[in-house]
């Protein structure tokens, strides 16, 4: 394991069915995508109410248990995708994306029921690719997990009209659905997520041009969960500039490293595309640890050796859940899932498994 040191000190649009509805109408042909990314199979045992009283009776003797609290992240191997799961220090979940189709039923749900929590309070959708929101429907379906409360997005714009993904998603959970804005924070015990950048708006009001027709990329959220002193970066697939000319990516990152600070732990934006995570950014942020979720033999040649050198150049401590494009012997491979404990001095130490 590694841990930074501990002396550290770091610094709406609302969604409603008739909208689901018109989109219904006219895309079609994205009803037949929805078949094959939210089928609703069976993917665990159904719960009960004594499953989410089990899950609270583990919540208590925890906290009666430890005299530190500690936070858990929880970086899913879930291939060329994005999955993570956030514990509080009484065991209650909250989940950053849910990976593409199949992750649920094979890596997030048996982890959920072996070790919890069950009961998820909050999902943070950062965008509508496949690859973040494939296997919602495993996770929700017939009662294998019981959210509490909301599946938080941008809401239903800026958006690609031809993005194939949202309709589906749109549909399916449109009940579910919660629009978040920039600036906004959600405090869970002991551990508060803060909206930086949501939809191309920073939290400062700041608005970045995002393209026409906009980047889903440049549209993700970006949240920062603190706990303590410790701080941990999420950005979907966040843009910040990079890729070849004339097609560069819009910067989102870049404003949006001035707003933020330093911040202990990034995961890397967009499986460590050269599109993402900038020197500007890394200089801004000043991690002192970079996580990159990428599959084997993804195709796009993610991470890109670019992003994995300007990081290793400035010190930071580079884990991967898969090895995915890269060759470089400074990289650590978990193959596998990545677990951060976190402590409320900023300490955190990495641990794969």
């Amino acid at each position: 394991s590694w841990q930074s040191p501990s002396d550290r000190n770091p610094k709406g649009i609302q969604n409603g069915p008739g909208y689901c509805k018109a989109t219904r109408t006219m895309k079609r042909i994205a009803a037949i995508f929805a078949s094959f990314i939210f089928s609703a199979a069976a993917c665990g045992p159904a719960l009960g109410p004594e499953d989410f009283f089990e899950d609270r009776n583990k919540r208590d003797e925890s906290e009666e248990s430890h005299h530190e609290s500690r936070m858990e992240i929880i970086f899913f191997d879930v291939g060329q995708g994005e999955a993570a799961l956030i514990k509080t220090p009484s065991g209650r979940g909250i989940l950053i994306d849910a990976g593409p189709a199949g992750a649920g039923k094979d890596k997030i749900l048996p982890y959920l029921i072996s070790s919890g929590p069950r009961r998820i309070e909050h999902i943070f959708i950062s965008h509508y690719h496949a690859d973040h929101i494939g296997s919602l429907s495993e996770l929700l379906g017939q009662g294998s997990i019981h959210l509490a409360g909301k599946i938080m997005d941008r809401g239903n714009y800026p958006l690609d009209d031809d993005l194939e993904e949202f309709a589906p998603y749109c549909e399916a959970f449109d009940q579910l659905r919660s629009s978040t804005s920039a600036g906004e924070k959600f405090s869970i015990d002991e551990v508060e997520i803060e909206v930086a950048a949501s939809g191309g708006m920073l939290s400062d009001g700041r608005i970045i041009e995002t393209g026409n027709p906009p980047d889903e990329n440049a549209l993700s959220l970006a949240l920062i969960v603190r706990f303590g002193e410790f701080s941990a970066y999420f950005g979907g697939d966040l843009t910040a500039g990079g890729g070849d000319p004339p097609n560069r990516s819009p910067d989102v990152e870049g404003p949006l490293a001035e707003v933020i600070g330093e911040i202990d732990l990034i995961k890397v934006s967009h499986h460590g595309s050269k599109s993402s995570t900038s020197a500007k950014f890394l200089d801004a942020t000043s991690p002192s640890a970079a996580i990159i979720s990428v599959g084997d033999g993804n195709g796009f040649g993610h991470p890109d050796q670019s992003v994995i050198s300007a990081m290793l150049d400035r010190g930071i401590e580079v884990h991967q859940t898969e090895r995915g494009a890269t060759l470089d012997p400074g990289v650590n491979i978990s193959n596998g899932d990545i677990l951060i404990t976190a402590s409320k001095d900023g300490s955190f130490e990495i641990s794969h498994f």
